[in-house]
């Protein structure tokens, strides 16, 4: 029993050794061909915007720019198409070959005793549930004069406002900066100020002319909506 079990880890080690070029090779060309169709993605949309933001004008025996973009597109679909089939063809073989490394031949576990059987504890009854009803949260304020605070807060509203979705990162810096000068006639210095930095830190991690992400958005203005209360309270 042992001599075919060892015999059988053999085969494997042999097995595993004559498919492990082969899946490296197979492996590595999915890589690249996912590169592939991510550039021709790009390079699609690229393409299409390029033609749409073409002027349109004159007469002439030169194709209409939509018939372009439409042929265009149809390439890079029929592209994409002979991509994803090769893709699904290579995860096919990938799988066929790793299906062809035999299984090892395990010796039979031994049976187990029956499990021994208890009598089950008598549940205890539940101790009464006492329920406190938390205090609601009072917003803490700033100890800046009222009509200071109300300009501060003002701002903040200005930086949400400009959060709408489908913003530019460059046009939320902008007013970002606008509002830190105006707070800044203020107040010198001001914990809002620092919050101020990390939101700015946010979104300068994007291009200026690129669109905020929805989440980053969300985000920014639950933790502005949080500041207002604190010069603004209700």
């Amino acid at each position: 029993m042992a001599e075919q079990f060892l015999n059988r880890l053999k085969d494997i080690e042999k097995s595993i050794g004559a498919l492990d070029e082969t899946l490296k090779r197979m492996i590595t060309i999915l890589g690249a061909m996912t590169e592939i169709r991510s550039d021709i993605r790009m390079a699609k949309d690229e393409i299409l915007d390029a033609i749409k933001s073409a002027p349109k004008g004159g007469t002439g025996s030169s194709p209409d720019m939509d018939e372009i973009a439409v042929l265009i597109k149809g390439q890079f679909d029929t592209i994409g198409k002979f991509i994803n089939d090769a893709m699904e063809s290579t995860r096919t073989d990938i799988l066929a070959a790793m299906k062809q490394v035999p299984a090892a031949a395990a010796p039979a576990p031994a049976a187990r005793p029956p499990p021994k059987t208890t009598p089950a504890p008598k549940p205890e009854p539940p101790a009464p549930e006492i329920v406190v009803t938390p205090a609601a949260p009072t917003p803490a304020t700033v100890a800046i004069p009222a009509d200071k605070a109300m300009r501060i807060a003002d701002e903040l509203d200005n930086i949400i406002v400009s959060l709408k979705m489908g913003c530019k990162a460059g046009e939320v810096l902008d007013q970002m900066e606008d509002s830190r000068a105006e707070i800044l006639k203020v107040v010198e210095t001001d914990p809002v100020l620092v919050q101020l930095d990390k939101w700015q830190g946010v979104v300068a991690g994007y291009e200026k002319r690129k669109e905020l992400q929805a989440r980053d958005i969300l985000k920014l203005k639950k933790e502005i909506r949080k500041e207002v209360p604190k010069y603004r309270p209700a």
